[in-house]
């Protein structure tokens, strides 16, 4: 289910900044994350190594690489600090194929009732990141895992998702086999509302 004029948005978050100055990438001169078709949310095919087509649609948007002011490219790296995007409880973590997702609830409801969640994924959670405990947005929750667990030659990059969690299933259950249904979650573009600091790479 594809973000339209009649879902609601939550407001902007400094999530992309917040990422920015929690790695120090302006030592590199950050301008903007370069994004690949298939980093993109509901892109069909895989952009690291040889390609081809995902299984099902991108849930999500992937950061990895961006562009510094000069045009030299960079990469956010295994250990990576990734921030949270609102207030909230952690809901749920999960394996997934390069570390751990974490399932973060925020307390805040649409119109109709759905509750808005943020997921993280390909990470290592924080120590002290449990499922229960309160975070406040900006702080950081986990780093980018590498990708030692691997069996594809994906590289380390941060997978990010948000959405309304339909009243119908708790966010606690939330996992990667249920995240992509637009009967549970009404997906929204993760662009729309993390920051403006992105370009598009060639395909």
């Amino acid at each position: 289910m594809s973000c339209s004029s009649s879902m609601t948005l939550p407001r902007r978050t400094s999530f992309s900044r917040r990422l920015v100055e929690e790695n120090d990438l302006d030592e590199h001169g950050f301008e903007k994350w370069l994004l690949y078709p298939g980093m993109l949310f509901r892109a069909t095919k895989v952009w690291w190594g040889q390609g081809g087509r995902r299984e099902t649609a991108h849930e999500g948007l992937d950061l990895c690489y961006y562009r510094d002011r000069d045009g030299a490219v960079f990469s956010l790296g295994k250990g990576a600090s990734i921030p949270v995007m609102y207030d909230g409880t952690v809901a749920a973590t999960f394996d997934d194929f390069l570390g751990s997702s974490l399932v973060v609830r925020h307390h805040i409801r649409d119109n109709r009732g759905s509750e808005l969640c943020s997921i993280y994924g390909h990470t290592t959670p924080r120590d002290y990141i449990r499922v229960g405990r309160t975070v406040e947005e900006g702080e950081i929750i986990a780093t980018v895992a590498g990708a030692d667990r691997s069996k594809s030659d994906a590289v380390p990059h941060l997978h990010i998702s948000i959405g309304w969690a339909k009243g119908t299933i708790s966010p606690e259950k939330l996992n990667w086999n249920v995240i992509g249904d637009p009967d549970v979650v009404a997906l929204i573009d993760p662009l729309q509302v993390i920051g403006r600091y992105h370009c598009l790479a060639p395909a």
